[in-house]
């Protein structure tokens, strides 16, 4: 029987984003980053995997602009981590400051729906 975790491995993600961590796990077993957080990594161990903190740099790997009418344009990018994960969010900014392979760092803000990763252009 598996073991049941005292706090799931979201909660433990969304903790830190309000406490402005950008927290990602790694399974020592295989030897690679994992994220969106789960409850087994990729070698199919819970106890393989660990929390770590991201530093938060990394580089825009994928972009996508908007350009709705009722609001401002803005774009859904998909940055790779220096830790060696992917994550989707938002760069601030007009679309055109973050092409391909621009540097970014992560930030924090809260939402309606509560807290999340967003990124800006790194100097």
């Amino acid at each position: 029987m598996w073991p049941v975790p005292v706090q799931s491995a979201r909660n433990v993600y969304l903790n830190g984003l309000q406490n402005g961590k950008l927290m990602y796990q790694f399974d020592r077993t295989v030897g690679v980053p994992v994220f969106f957080p789960r409850e087994v990594g990729p070698s199919g161990r819970p106890e393989a995997l660990e929390w770590r903190e991201s530093a938060g740099l990394g580089t825009v790997y994928s972009m996508t602009h908007f350009h709705p009418r009722s609001r401002p344009p803005y774009s859904i990018a998909i940055v790779e981590l220096d830790e060696g994960f992917r994550l989707m969010s938002t760069v601030l900014g007009a679309p055109s400051d973050a092409p391909i392979g621009t540097r970014v760092r992560a930030n924090f803000e809260t939402t309606d729906t509560g807290p999340r990763v967003v990124f800006e252009v790194h100097s």
